[in-house]
């Protein structure tokens, strides 16, 4: 699970592969601010990589394009032989 790091004092949102990373960071930023400056919460899954799913779905309407032509080229291969 990916875990995002959330910090008042910072204009991104940092992602994290595991929650203890994440804590090493927000305790730096903790240290140097306020407690509450910044905490750690596990990333949704569907929010992880919105662009990687649009990557995945372009792929998998391309193979089913390709798997199209290759039937209708091998119909058309049948029809010829006839």
């Amino acid at each position: 699970m990916k875990w995002m790091l959330i910090a008042a004092v910072l204009n991104m949102q940092p992602v994290y592969n595991d929650q203890e990373t994440c804590e090493k960071a927000a305790d730096q930023i903790r240290k140097v601010y306020y407690p509450e400056a910044a905490m750690c919460l596990p990333m949704p899954q569907e929010v992880i990589n919105p662009q990687e799913q649009e990557v995945d779905a372009m792929f998998d309407k391309f193979f089913e394009l390709v798997k199209k032509i290759q039937t209708l080229q091998s119909k058309q291969v049948d029809n010829a032989q006839d």
